[in-house]
Formats: structure tokens, sequence, C-alpha cells
């Protein structure tokens, strides 16, 4: 997956564009990068008056997919104004609110700081939406095209450098006064864990003068 920050472009004209190469097989939007550092929290309110802290990320209806995560009840958002009311979110959202299943969280309601209310649509199966060295905890996905800030885009080829020459022509066209730039999401979340692998390799070090 190649990361590529918007830097203000038009994301529906930036999936149109880019879908025509033939290496993109899949083309996602997000507000971050999963797993390379803490999301930001707002705390939500359900019908008993209680106040929970849920991580959040805003992504589009194309996310979960690409990123091979699992729905394990409910739906994805749709390409539409009506998702941005609603939410998608994790096992953990579930414990905190005291939901007994996947299921029985569907069609819930919670209000947001802003006093508005969010619809849950779907529950995804737990994963780490941020280092592994935080523990999992409640959140949720939200759908809002204002907040998109990186194109997630699966490639397969055998030639990247060709591909990241056609990405950077084709960005050309609908953005000539920003650099284009792309980054691999391995590298985003090694280089997010360069602290830990430098620790290993002194121990390691120390362990061989010892």
């Amino acid at each position: 997956i190649l990361d590529v920050p918007l830097q203000g472009a038009n994301a529906d004209i930036f999936r149109t564009e880019f879908s025509r190469l033939s290496a993109a097989q899949h083309i996602s939007m997000s507000s971050g990068i999963v797993g390379t550092s803490s999301s930001e929290s707002v705390y939500l309110k359900n019908a008993q008056k209680d106040s929970v802290e849920v991580y959040q990320l805003y992504v589009d209806d194309h996310y979960l997919t690409n990123l091979t995560l699992t729905l394990l009840a409910g739906s994805n958002f749709k390409h539409d104004k009506v998702s941005e009311n609603q939410a998608i979110v994790n096992e953990e959202f579930l414990k905190e609110f005291k939901i007994a299943d996947p299921l029985s969280a569907i069609g819930q309601s919670f209000v947001l700081p802003d006093k508005n209310e969010i619809t849950v649509i779907g529950v995804v199966k737990n994963f780490h939406y941020s280092q592994l060295r935080e523990p999992i905890r409640s959140f949720f996905f939200r759908y809002d095209p204002s907040q998109w800030q990186y194109a997630n885009i699966k490639v397969a080829s055998s030639d990247i450098l060709e591909v990241l020459a056609q990405m950077e022509a084709i960005w050309k066209t609908f953005e000539k006064e920003k650099k284009f730039t792309a980054r691999f999401f391995d590298d985003e979340i090694e280089e997010a864990y360069s602290v830990y692998f430098a620790m290993v390799k002194i121990c390691g070090f120390l362990g061989f003068l010892a």
C-alpha cells in the first residue's frame, strides 16, 4: 500500500484519475495512517448519559476492504451524506458501553461533543489502530470527506519505479503547484518502531559482550 498525502487535492478527482492506472488495485481515503501513532479521540454519551473516550479515524467506503479489516456485523459506509452521521465501531467499543454482541450495537445512537448524534451501522474485529505498545481501546471509524488527508493505494506491479513515475505524471495534471509524495505503508510502520528496533539491537550487542 502506498500512502499519498492529498495536500488539499479533491479526493474524487484523485480517485478518478489514479484509478486509470492498471497497477492500482484499490484506492481508499483516510484522515491518518493507522498503526503509526495515537489517534485523536472524542467523548461519546449513550442513552444512559455515560461518557466514554473513543478514538477515531475518518475513512471512506473503500477503507475496510483495502486494509482487509473484518466486518463482524452491519454494513460499510456508503458514498453519500448520510454516512456522515454514521459510525463503524470496534469490539472494545461494545465492552465499554456494555453492548452484548455486535448485532445488538447496530442502530444504537450516541451523542458527540457538538450534541449531534451518530448511529452505529457496523462493527469491526479489534485491530491495532495505534502502536502495539498501546492497548486496544474503544474506537470508531467516521465518514467525512473534509477530514481525509491521505489516499491509500494498493499497488500490484513488478516495476514500482515506473508506477511511481506514472503517478507523478497523473498528479501534475490536476495539482501543478504541489509536489507529489508517496510512502509505503510498510516503511511508515517500520519508522514508527525504529526506536524499538534500535533498543533490540543495543540489547543484543550488550548480550553479546556479556
